[in-house]
């Protein structure tokens, strides 16, 4: 049943049925204009690190489980310096990442086997759709995203290294 119905249903049996088949047209049209509550921010544990040659090795969040992707950094304020988010995806495919309900502009360094091919760098947020995508069109078989700057800030370019290694233990870091 829907929430229409149900709201209708529950107003022919109490005093003020005008007001209650009000609620139900009403939330008939939130719910078909795509209204809906938006789920909390995920903190995952800091599990792995991406060393770069300068040295600096950036701690990541690993979101490897479809729903851990598709949240991402939704409704997050920005990273901090040093600690990015990866998506890693087997086997390689075009990817396209968007901005939607994202709070803070990143960067999204895309990789392939080992390697950086491309960099967005700066997307800007998306509070309301529809929203563009970003991406190569090369296959990638993951993504780092960063606050923005952050490329730029630790000189990562295309065709640098990318070896991802597990931390010894996870992190839960504090928000």
């Amino acid at each position: 049943m829907t929430c229409r119905a149900l709201c209708l249903q529950w107003g022919k049996r109490l005093r003020f049925p005008l007001l209650w088949g009000g609620l139900a047209v009403g939330l008939s049209v939130l719910s078909s204009i795509g209204l809906r509550a938006e789920p909390p921010p995920q903190y995952l544990p800091l599990e792995a690190q991406w060393c770069l040659k300068s040295g600096t090795c950036l701690l990541l969040e690993v979101a490897d489980k479809a729903e851990e992707q598709r949240l991402g950094l939704m409704q997050r304020p920005a990273l901090p310096s040093g600690q990015a988010m990866w998506f890693p995806f087997q086997p390689a495919r075009r990817l396209r990442f968007w901005m939607h309900n994202t709070l803070a502009a990143l960067d999204m360094v895309f990789v392939d086997q080992g390697r950086v091919i491309a960099i967005e760098a700066a997307v800007p947020v998306c509070p309301h759709l529809p929203c563009p995508s970003y991406g190569p069109k090369l296959p990638a078989d993951g993504v780092v995203e960063l606050a923005a700057g952050e490329a730029a800030r630790l000189s990562i370019k295309v065709g640098d290294v990318v070896q991802i290694q597990p931390l010894p233990k996870p992190v839960d870091w504090q928000h």
